[in-house]
């Protein structure tokens, strides 16, 4: 199965993070050997912007990979700092707290990895008042919706409707 950047839409969340989602655990592909596969993993494309960060956050279960494209930043793992730059990866462990910070220039650009797939209710968030809260960033929406309702849904995720 192959996914072009230029069909996926994006989502961008209240911190300002864009998010194309490739590949994840709701996707059947289609392949010669098994008509039903189902990938193990899930892939996005992730663009911060200049002077902007993640949420912070973890996931119970899912081991989570960056790889650096362009930009230069850092990202906190457990309150590790771990400078990153185009070709940099890290590999974020289950349950350890992380975020990505852009302080360069340009857009800081990576690909995300999970390992099991992503699912829209696997990540956790820290709230300001030290609450944790599950919350759905939309992106599993974005690719079974038509345009009409994907910005529907993002725009209701963002308090807009």
């Amino acid at each position: 199965m192959e996914r072009n950047l230029l069909n996926i839409q994006p989502l961008q969340t209240p911190s300002g993070e864009i998010i194309h989602e490739y590949f994840g655990s709701a996707d059947k592909i289609v392949t010669n050997t098994d008509p039903n596969y189902v990938p193990k993993h899930s892939m996005a494309r992730i663009e911060i912007p200049v002077g902007k960060k993640s949420e912070k956050h973890f996931h119970p279960i899912c081991e989570e990979s960056y790889t650096i494209i362009s930009g230069q930043g850092y990202v906190t793992i457990d309150n590790d700092r771990h400078d990153v730059t185009e070709g940099s990866s890290v590999i974020i462990p289950p349950k350890a707290r992380h975020q990505i910070f852009n302080t360069g220039n340009n857009s800081l650009i990576f690909f995300a990895v999970c390992i099991p797939p992503w699912t829209a209710d696997c990540s956790v968030f820290e709230m300001k008042d030290g609450t944790e809260k599950r919350r759905s960033t939309g992106v599993a929406f974005v690719l079974y919706l038509n345009k009409e309702d994907a910005v529907r849904a993002v725009q209701t995720y963002n308090g807009q409707e």
